[in-house]
């Protein structure tokens, strides 16, 4: 590794996919709410093993309904089934928006990102066609639960590695490991979890391919959790053990809630921290949040674009 490199992490919030059509949390708790109760017993309930009921799901929309988002809605209720349906009704909606298209042609006017973020970082590492694609200095984590962004680099790394398999240089599947090693090292860390089916994009053999909804009746019967809990899910800690040694935190389309912040340790500590907000009034709730530590930068009515650019040529 060049140790004249500065090593970064780059944090998403769900205002990141808003572009690529997924919802953000109250859009996502409207959508649970329309669902038909009969269609949600209809899909879900078939399977005699689950213990879901039309009461169950009479306590999940009231539990919604009181809040604005669904995770905190989440987070108030006690009862085991009302959080089991709100999992799988989670991952079901997510799993509707996966759309290749709307991947690769997202919407202009919710400012997507993916793009520059690749370009940023073929260019901050000095990729090529012709040389190694190594990467030990850029890693990603994210609050959201789908995968558009890891589907996305499985994109570009096709893109970036057709010439070699068209010119015999390596096979279909040699290219495929290698992309599947590749997107290992960025980490793609889902902070508040995800269901493990969901992690992998460049498998062939997935059961969950993108664009097309797994099967609900196979939900109940695995383990997998979804927002925030209490103790911090594996891929958390492993972004945790990143944090020590990068130099540089950015984040993207974060709310300001406490306890993620408190989670990744940037409240008490002095780490760089590059911070997009909307707008003064959202920067006073961040000044007060994060007053100790004196290395945020607050990026204010800037586009992403502009900020890689600029930071591109800071780290030069």
């Amino acid at each position: 590794m060049n140790k004249n490199k500065h090593k970064l992490t780059f944090i998403f919030g769900a205002g990141t996919s808003l572009a690529y059509g997924f919802p953000l949390g109250k859009g996502l708790k409207k959508q649970i709410l329309d669902l038909n109760s009969e269609e949600i017993l209809e899909t879900f309930l078939a399977d005699q093993d689950t213990p879901f009921s039309k009461s169950t799901i009479d306590k999940m929309k009231k539990a919604i309904s009181k809040f604005s988002t669904v995770d905190e809605a989440y987070q108030s209720t006690n009862h085991k089934d009302t959080k089991k349906l709100l999992e799988q009704l989670v991952i079901w909606e997510i799993s509707d928006k996966e759309n290749e298209e709307t991947l690769l042609n997202p919407s202009k006017e919710e400012k997507p990102c993916y793009e520059e973020l690749w370009s940023f970082i073929k260019n901050y590492l000095k990729i090529t066609p012709t040389t190694p694609f190594l990467n030990e200095l850029i890693n990603i984590s994210m609050f959201n639960y789908e995968r558009s962004l890891a589907k996305f680099f499985q994109f570009k790394l096709m893109d970036f590695f057709d010439k070699k398999v068209e010119t015999g240089e390596m096979s279909s599947e040699e290219r495929n490991k290698e992309i599947e090693k590749i997107i290992k090292t960025f980490g793609f860390y889902h902070l508040h979890g995800t269901w493990a089916g969901l992690r992998n994009v460049y498998k062939t053999n997935n059961t969950t391919v993108y664009g097309k909804r797994p099967n609900p009746r196979s939900f109940y019967s695995l383990n997998f959790s979804l927002f925030p809990v209490d103790d911090l899910n594996e891929d958390f800690k492993a972004c945790l053990k990143n944090l020590e040694t990068i130099d540089r935190v950015i984040l993207l389309g974060c709310g300001a809630h406490e306890r993620n912040f408190r989670n990744l340790k940037l409240i008490d500590s002095n780490i760089k921290v590059d911070l997009f907000i909307q707008n003064s009034s959202e920067k006073e709730k961040y000044e007060i949040l994060l007053a100790k530590n004196k290395n945020v930068n607050y990026i204010i009515n800037s586009t992403i674009k502009k900020y890689l650019k600029d930071l591109l040529a800071e780290l030069a």
